[in-house]
């Protein structure tokens, strides 16, 4: 390619112009055509800049081409731009993404080229930890963010590859004040944790009434009075019983869906593995290849272990929201609610509850 000059490139060099060359003749997406002369447009702006050394300025030139129309050659593009500028999660995972897209189209080529760059990347990763103690998980409403995107609990205490630099960690609930933290990951093989702290209670949150009844001043309490009391004191019981067991179905729930996350690990390796078994032997009946077979079993068990893990998640969630819409609640109390919504994306999913009582 004429727009890169050096007779001896370095590594990153060289990966800008073999990826300038496996991204000729990239797959296009469904765009319009002013879309497309646009992608064309700033794919071949990135790939100067690149050629320049500005992988700065090639970046989100290249990350916009590639959303107005969705080619692999421009996510290698991208992939090679971002390792350029020290984003190393973030190549890793868009040359993971390269891998999957290049078998489809069957570009052996490309594929080869990621899989040399996920090898080279995958020692320099630096991960960060969110630890969360499971009281505090409980808490209703809870939510905790990484840098504006939802963690699920599936993910708490897991170390997760992300991009060297300074990441904002948030946690909220209900009826507590947001705590955030800012921690910063070094270039490479960093490892990093955060611990979220009990949350404090937001201010006018507790009991206004806390003081006791001052018995001198008071004048005597009539038989009316009295009944009243005892009413009071029996609505208190029913309203700490219901509270202790909506707590109790929480509780339930949430082990719910961290079984429903274990079953979507296991189900994502299923399928991994048995597109692995179909593409080194597609004929599964007649295989010569014992590592096709070994691959295709360890395919089964692990949609096995999904099918376990969702059945499991399906009964704990029945079961949660059963005993927290039975609880008891006090007359005065509106009544108890729980809503569940899935929430999908184009690289995560899982379901999102919230309760009010």
């Amino acid at each position: 390619m004429s727009w890169i000059r050096a007779s001896r490139p370095r590594p990153i060099a060289a990966a800008v112009l073999a990826a300038a060359c496996l991204g000729s003749g990239a797959a296009a997406g469904q765009t319009r055509p002013g879309d497309a002369a646009m992608a064309e447009t700033l794919f071949n702006e990135g790939k100067r800049r690149m050629a320049a050394g500005d992988f700065a300025g090639a970046c989100p030139k290249l990350a916009e081409s590639y959303r107005l129309d969705a080619g692999s050659g421009t996510l290698t593009a991208l992939a090679v731009c971002h390792e350029g500028l020290g984003r190393t999660a973030s190549a890793w995972t868009e040359f993971i993404e390269v891998v999957s897209e290049a078998k489809q189209a069957g570009r052996p080529d490309r594929e080869k080229f990621a899989q040399q760059h996920i090898g080279a990347l995958e020692p320099k990763l630096s991960k960060l930890t969110v630890v969360v103690d499971p009281a505090i998980g409980a808490l209703p409403d809870f939510e905790l963010r990484r840098d504006g995107t939802v963690i699920g609990s599936a993910a708490w205490g897991t170390a997760a590859p992300v991009d060297p630099g300074e990441h904002v960690v948030e946690a909220k609930a209900a009826g507590k004040k947001r705590w955030s933290s800012k921690v910063t990951v070094g270039a490479s093989a960093d490892l990093q944790t955060v611990t979220v702290p009990p949350l404090e209670d937001e201010e006018g949150g507790a009991a206004a009434a806390t003081g006791a009844p001052d018995h001198e001043s008071a004048p005597s309490a009539t038989p009316e009075d009295t009944a009243a009391s005892a009413s009071g004191r029996d609505q208190g019981d029913a309203s700490r019983t219901g509270r202790t067991q909506r707590v109790i179905g929480l509780v339930i729930g949430g082990a719910g869906l961290v079984a429903a996350g274990v079953g979507t690990y296991f189900g994502v390796v299923a399928i991994s593995k048995s597109n692995d078994a179909n593409g080194k032997c597609p004929d599964a009946a007649s295989c010569p290849d014992p590592g096709a077979v070994s691959t295709n079993h360890e395919a089964k068990s692990a949609a096995q272990a999904a099918d376990i893990a969702f059945a499991g998640a399906g009964v704990a969630l029945v079961a949660g929201a059963l005993v927290y819409l039975l609880a008891p609640a006090a007359p005065s109390q509106s009544a108890a609610a729980v809503a569940v919504t899935p929430v999908l994306s184009p690289r995560e999913g899982g379901v999102f509850v919230r309760a009010r009582w």
